[in-house]
Parts: C-alpha cells; sequence; structure tokens
C-alpha cells in the first residue's frame, strides 16, 4: 500500500485554527487569507536537487530589490526557460536537464521571487512577469518556456504583457478563477464567504478581478502565431483535467492527456520530456 504524505504541521494547523477565526473575526480571518494566499512555503529540496543545482552555472537577476536565483546548464545553441509552481523550486525540472542538453538546448531556469533561493516571503502573479521579462533580457535568445502549475499562468500573463515567447509548455496548470480560490479554501478550511471577501481585495489592490489574471482570460490575448502545449495528468488531484480541458479547443493549443503521473510525478515521466522535446523543436526541424 502506497504511504500517504504527511503535511507539514504549519498546514495542518492552518486547516484546524482558520475556521476558527473566522467564527471569531471574519476580518481577521479575511486578514490572514490575504497574506495566506501570496506566502508560498519554502519545503526541503531533496539530495538530488542540490546536486543538480551544484552542476549548473548560478546567476543573479535583480528586479525591484527582489533577487532572483537563477540556473544554467548545456551551452546549446538555443535555450528554454523552465518556471517551476507555486512554492515550487527551478531544480524540480531536474529530469529535464539533461534530455534537453543533448538535443542542443541550455536550459535555464530560476527560483521565483520568494521561492527556493531567491529573496522574499510574499509575492504574486505579476511580479512574477517582472521578473521573467528581467531574465528574458538577460537571454534574449529564450523562444520557449516549459511551466508547472502556477507557473504556467504567470507565463502566459507575462507573454500577454509583451513578453516575446514563441511556444509555451503548461504542465498540470490550472486555468479557471474560481476553481483555484475554491481550492485555496479548501486547504485552509474556509468558507465561501472568506472566498468573496478575497476577490474583493483583489479588485481594490490590482483594480482588476481575479478571472483577469488566469489563463481563460489570458489566452483571448495571444497571438496567431503563438503556440501552446497543455499537459496535464488524468489523475492530477491538485489541479483537475477539467481546468485543460476548459482551453484545449482555443487555437494552436494541443492537448496532451497522462494517466497515473499525478501533479508532481509528470515532472519526472520520460515520455512527457519527449513530447516537450518535439514541441519545441518543430520550427528547428523545419530550417534543416
Amino acid at each position: 500500500m502506497k504511504k500517504k504524505t504527511k503535511l507539514p504541521f504549519i498546514l495542518r494547523f492552518i486547516h484546524w485554527a482558520f475556521p476558527k477565526v473566522e467564527y471569531v473575526s471574519p476580518k481577521i480571518a479575511s486578514e490572514w487569507a490575504w497574506k495566506l494566499f501570496f506566502t508560498p512555503f519554502r519545503f526541503k529540496p531533496p539530495i538530488a536537487e542540490v546536486e543538480i543545482a551544484e552542476k549548473g552555472n548560478l546567476f543573479k537577476v535583480n528586479v525591484e530589490n527582489i533577487e532572483i536565483q537563477g540556473y544554467e546548464w548545456g551551452t546549446g545553441d538555443k535555450t528554454i526557460l523552465v518556471l517551476h509552481g507555486w512554492s515550487g523550486r527551478a531544480t524540480q525540472f531536474r529530469k529535464f536537464i539533461d534530455p534537453f542538453n543533448e538535443v542542443g538546448y541550455k536550459v535555464v531556469a530560476i527560483d521565483g521571487p520568494s521561492h527556493g533561493r531567491s529573496s522574499g516571503k510574499t509575492t504574486h502573479i505579476m511580479e512574477f512577469v517582472k521578473v521573467l521579462k528581467a531574465v528574458k533580457l538577460k537571454f534574449p535568445e529564450i523562444d520557449s518556456i516549459i511551466a508547472h502549475s502556477f507557473g504556467g499562468a504567470a507565463s502566459m500573463m507575462a507573454i500577454r504583457e509583451g513578453l516575446e515567447i514563441k511556444r509555451l509548455i503548461n504542465i498540470g496548470t490550472p486555468t479557471d478563477g474560481d476553481y483555484i480560490i475554491a481550492d485555496f479554501l479548501r486547504r485552509i478550511n474556509g468558507k465561501p464567504k472568506s472566498g468573496e471577501l478575497f476577490k474583493q481585495k483583489i479588485i481594490d489592490m490590482f483594480h482588476k478581478p481575479f478571472s483577469y489574471f488566469t489563463i481563460k482570460e489570458s489566452i483571448k490575448y495571444m497571438r496567431e502565431d503563438f503556440e501552446l502545449l497543455v499537459i496535464h495528468d488524468k489523475n492530477d488531484k491538485e489541479v483537475p483535467l477539467q481546468n485543460a480541458l476548459d482551453i484545449s479547443e482555443h487555437a494552436n493549443t494541443k492537448l496532451i492527456i497522462t494517466e497515473g503521473l499525478g501533479h508532481m510525478r509528470i515532472l519526472k515521466d520520460m515520455s512527457v520530456i519527449n513530447h516537450c522535446i518535439n514541441f519545441v523543436r518543430q520550427e528547428k526541424k523545419a530550417e534543416v
């Protein structure tokens, strides 16, 4: 029998305490939910990730007093950027590095703001957009991004905001705003009322509704020559498959559905990596 992963104490405490705070003071609960939503957790990387980080060339990018840790592997004539999800790390893409290097690609990765070895405690999607633009300035040859989960939404928003990228691969990425908020409330054991207060605070801070920042909205503004590959697992319990199906009919979008890989193991599967290689190499093959 497969052993269940035990949640960290802080997550179990939040799930226990949040409804009690909601009952005593909805206002305090709303402020707490707001802070939690924008605060990623930093998990200790496994030894394999530490080792792959040490094999890379490290670089820094500074964006509005945020110091971003970056990594480079390989010296290929083409360059791809890989971007992790919420509470993730660049090195979660470690299985992608050698296969891409072997077909002539340099792999560039970053720890997003307030993630991994980068500075900060809280962050949001528009900070990621600024960081992605800064990385593109440092590596103008990047023409494709492979992104996991939240990283896919951030990449789509950056492209919508002018980031020049020809191809994007989204793996296990949420696309629907209502789902994202409902899932967040489930994780903290919050009531729908907290979700409504949260949506209003988004409007107050960003002057736009939460739906504005989702892939369902961003995909409407993609260039005609932009190509999107969506890879999603049928058994993804973190982000249900419907998130991928909702955008699969959009022009220039290809959908690949896997089975039995879930939300994280999908980043270690060689068939998934090969799909990514074939997708980003399309133009390269056509030029030969």
